[in-house]
């Protein structure tokens, strides 16, 4: 008679692992009911200190300004190309340039001056310490790290983001540095201006001379060979003439000059 005697060991060891794969849910229920004012106790410690923590953050305000910017400045020569400075393909890269003028040193450090924003971004202890020059840079330094410029839309209309503890303070500088763009952008319009009409005046003395010269040349030529049909008194007047012409010319196109810088400052 053949006996199985690995068997009970077998069963043994079957009972062995539903032991360790089962899970005796009453007593982790009884557990949690033992300890349920702790575990109350230690989530409404915790929801009051978040809460304490809030309440004793300092608050971060954001104000926010826009400024619209022109793709091209007026062509006050009517030339079409002189002042066409974002035009065709080059649009994307004159917005890019543009949005780095605001979010630049530069034009942070040019509003900290023209708005002595200096004593409202450092400490007394760093107004004391430093000289002007160094104020004037840590502040614009400073300036530079509140401001942030964003161009979601892409609808010519860029948007100065500046965060700050104090509300008032944060909607005064955002105003004040679309000012400053504003004021840097009607410069470099300005200055264009001025290039053009100096131009304008060059070209017009040059034109001037030659035609002089012209008219002296014929009026020499004709007399040389008895060809002369007018006196000298006369081919003076003629020649004044044009030069009258050339100058209600540039008197027109400073005027043209005159009501655009009106325009623009309006």
């Amino acid at each position: 008679m053949n006996v199985n005697v690995n068997a009970p060991e077998l069963e043994s060891s079957d009972h062995e692992d539903e032991r360790v794969f089962s899970i005796d849910f009453k007593r982790y229920f009884s557990a949690l009911r033992k300890y349920a004012w702790l575990i109350a106790a230690f989530v409404v410690l915790s929801i009051g200190c978040a809460i304490i923590y809030t309440i004793r953050m300092t608050p971060i305000y954001e104000a926010k300004a826009s400024v619209q910017i022109e793709p091209r400045l007026p062509d006050l020569l009517g030339t079409g190309d002189m002042f066409n400075v974002a035009g065709g393909n080059n649009t994307a890269e004159y917005y890019r340039q543009q949005r780095q003028v605001l979010d630049s040193y530069k034009l942070s450090k040019q509003t900290v001056t023209e708005y002595d924003l200096a004593p409202k971004l450092l400490a007394p202890r760093e107004l004391k310490a430093l000289a002007r020059e160094d104020q004037i840079d840590l502040a614009a330094r400073r300036l530079t790290t509140m401001i942030t410029v964003k161009y979601p839309e892409q609808d010519r209309i860029m948007y100065v983001l500046v965060r700050s503890t104090d509300k008032k303070l944060a909607t005064e500088i955002a105003n004040d540095h679309v000012a400053t763009y504003v004021n840097y952008a009607r410069g470099l319009l300005i200055d264009s201006s001025s290039v053009a009409s100096s131009a304008l005046q060059q070209e017009f003395n040059e034109i001037e001379a030659k035609l002089r010269a012209a008219e002296d040349k014929i009026y020499q030529f004709q007399r040389d060979n008895d060809m002369v049909a007018v006196t000298l008194k006369e081919h003076q007047a003629l020649v004044t003439a044009n030069i009258m012409s050339f100058t209600q010319k540039l008197n027109d196109a400073r005027g043209d000059e005159i009501t655009v810088s009106s325009r623009l400052a309006e």
